[in-house]
């Protein structure tokens, strides 16, 4: 494959920056870049400075281990824009809930790649993967984008979801749901013509398992924090308070209800009792 395009040389230089952009061109016909009143492809061009400095310019290559095009120059990196289908960004579905899909998505691969990995003989499951290639619909292809929805929630996030709220027992639940999938799915791709389930399925249901370990991880560490600070208060703050307070005070202050108290109880506090004649 070529690693760089041809063009034509132009006639006349063009006249301003979008005619420019027009001008640059990759062998299939795709534009390099796109005007940057596109607010969805910010462009390298935007700077004026830019246009007098051909070196800046992207250049492509093409090989088997790049995949295809690969941008090599210092772009600005755009944010990444979830799946539509996914149904994790859905505004119906809360946080609580979403702990919920996710386990029920992974119980349900753990059976299906158990199944196939310790019951099914290599022959059978190649039948049932050729097929899978004529289905979009078929549990393979499914598995994969399931799990690859998950994967996608858990490295973007969603406006107004702090992960780390996620219920404590999902973390437990899916302990040990994932290293079995990936042990299984891992079986599956090293029989002939199936290696794609590396890519497609055992790398994403890795980057859940990693991610996952992170946010419990940090999530724990948000609590032992809190409880440190919670201590310190007790400890150390709250002594010193009481030391400067009048206890009635503080616990007014603290408890927030007021003591009553009469005069006659607190002189029998203080050791003046009535005198008897």
């Amino acid at each position: 494959m070529s690693s760089a395009s041809s063009t034509q040389p132009a006639t006349q230089a063009p006249q301003d920056f979008a005619s420019l952009l027009r001008s640059l061109s990759v062998p299939d016909g795709k534009p390099l870049a796109t005007p940057a009143q596109d607010p969805l492809r910010p462009s390298t061009f935007a700077a004026p400075s830019s246009l007098l400095m051909p070196d800046k310019l992207p250049t492509y290559t093409e090989s088997e281990s790049t995949r295809g095009t690969k941008r090599k120059a210092d772009l600005p990196a755009t944010k990444p824009i979830p799946d539509p289908s996914n149904p994790f960004y859905d505004p119906r579905l809360d946080l609580k809930h979403a702990a919920g899909l996710i386990y029920k998505t992974l119980k349900a691969a753990h059976t299906s790649t158990d199944r196939w990995a310790e019951t099914m003989i290599e022959s059978h499951f190649l039948l049932l993967a050729d097929k899978s290639k004529h289905q979009p619909d078929h549990a393979l292809n499914r598995i994969s984008k399931d799990i690859t929805h998950i994967a996608d929630l858990l490295r973007l996030g969603r406006k107004g979801w702090t992960l780390t709220d996620l219920p404590y027992n999902l973390f437990q639940d899916v302990e040990q749901l994932i290293p079995d999938i990936v042990i299984d799915l891992n079986k599956l791709s090293e029989y002939h013509g199936c290696g794609w389930l590396l890519q497609r399925a055992v790398l994403p249901t890795v980057e859940v398992e990693k991610r996952l370990r992170g946010i419990h991880k940090e999530r724990q560490r948000i609590e032992t924090e809190y409880k440190a600070k919670q201590a310190k208060f007790w400890n150390e703050d709250a002594r010193k308070l009481i030391k400067k307070e009048d206890p009635t005070v503080a616990m007014e202050r603290v408890f927030g209800f007021k003591s009553e108290r009469n005069d006659d109880e607190e002189r029998v506090g203080k050791g003046e009792g009535a005198k008897c004649g």
